[in-house]
């Protein structure tokens, strides 16, 4: 599926983990925002988001909140998380 395009995901799946490495480096500020909608969507509650070292604070502006070091670039949703 593409992430950006809601109608190519299987929206009534919920996915524990989801491995999305950099992907969002290249995407505008549009995008992200779609990006994210949707990855709120498929994740589980306590669902865990995996992104590349440098996606680190993108992940961070857009709600989530890192799992254990910097550099394993785990995180969960700060709704979630708190």
């Amino acid at each position: 599926g593409n992430l950006i395009d809601a109608a190519t995901l299987p929206l009534d799946k919920k996915y524990h983990v989801i491995f999305c490495r950099n992907l969002f480096i290249y995407l505008g500020k549009e995008a992200l925002k779609q990006a994210f909608h949707n990855l709120n969507r498929l994740l589980q509650e306590e669902g865990v988001l995996v992104v590349g070292i440098a996606e680190t604070e993108i992940a961070s502006t857009h709600g989530y909140t890192m799992l254990g070091p910097p550099k394993n670039g785990m995180f969960v949703r700060r709704s979630f998380h708190n």
